[in-house]
């Protein structure tokens, strides 16, 4: 698995990781505004869960030594938020139409970010 250049790096992607997780969870709560603290709890869960998916993909993508490997973790992971975000904000009754054009972005997105060079 590839590491990051330095202890700094890690660091850095660390408080960039956590302050993505308090916007998510702040505009998870603006958007749903929650009456009860169940509510409060799953907003900041949500921010959170996703912020560690985002942070999970970037290692997983970093550790990839070919393209048709960084394509399908990106895809998982992509699916994996697309998902959550669903669930979240759609519950289970989201209309298959949005449903399909949130994949249709999100495999045009990775395939994408999936053909430029890998690091060697």
């Amino acid at each position: 698995m590839k590491k990051f250049g330095s202890k700094r790096e890690l660091i850095g992607l660390v408080i960039v990781l956590v302050l993505a997780a308090a916007g998510f969870a702040f505009f998870a709560w603006y958007t749903m505004r929650p009456a009860d603290t169940i509510g409060t709890i799953a907003t900041i869960s949500f921010g959170i869960v996703l912020s560690a998916l985002i942070g999970i993909v970037l290692l997983l993508d970093a550790a990839a030594r070919t393209r048709w490997r960084r394509f399908w973790i990106d895809l998982l992971f992509a699916g994996l938020m697309l998902a959550l975000i669903d669930y979240y904000f759609l519950d289970v009754t989201a209309p298959w139409q949005m449903l399909v054009t949130g994949a249709g972005l999100a495999v045009v997105l990775v395939a994408l970010l999936a053909i430029r060079k890998i690091d060697e």
